[in-house]
């Protein structure tokens, strides 16, 4: 069986209120957060960082005590990770990579949470938002 890993993150922002950026991927027009694969010798948190800069020109920092991991198979005979971080950005200005990325969004949680394709994401999304609540981030 193949294996692949992909890294990204959350991304959320508070000015007057919550707001969670999405993303819709290019290829397929799939609402989802920036994440790519795995290159090198990187560590998880080097691929988030990367993935996010390039796909929509926000450097992050990953918060320390969230890392999510979805597996699931997108082809036959291959098996999928992908490790998901937090991040409030201090910059959130958009400059989409449009190869990767055709749209964004910062929505509210309860928005964002109807926009994202799959449920796994959807899944995060509400770990992400407990996890920053429980440590008084929201």
């Amino acid at each position: 069986m193949a294996y692949e890993k992909s890294c990204g993150s959350v991304l959320y922002r508070i000015h007057d209120e919550l707001r969670i950026l999405v993303i819709k991927q290019a290829r397929n027009g799939n609402w989802s957060f920036p994440k790519g694969h795995v290159e090198n010798n990187e560590t998880e948190e080097q691929t988030a960082i990367r993935e996010v800069l390039e796909e929509v020109g926000i450097n992050i920092t990953p918060m320390n005590g969230f890392r999510e991991v979805i597996r699931y198979s997108p082809k036959a005979g291959t098996e999928k990770d992908v490790v998901y971080f937090v991040s409030n950005p201090a910059l959130q200005r958009v400059k989409l990579q449009r190869s990767e990325v055709s749209d964004y969004k910062w929505l509210r949680p309860q928005e964002a949470l109807k926009t994202l394709t799959f449920h796994n994401d959807r899944e995060v999304l509400k770990k992400a938002l407990e996890f920053l609540r429980e440590n008084n981030k929201i």
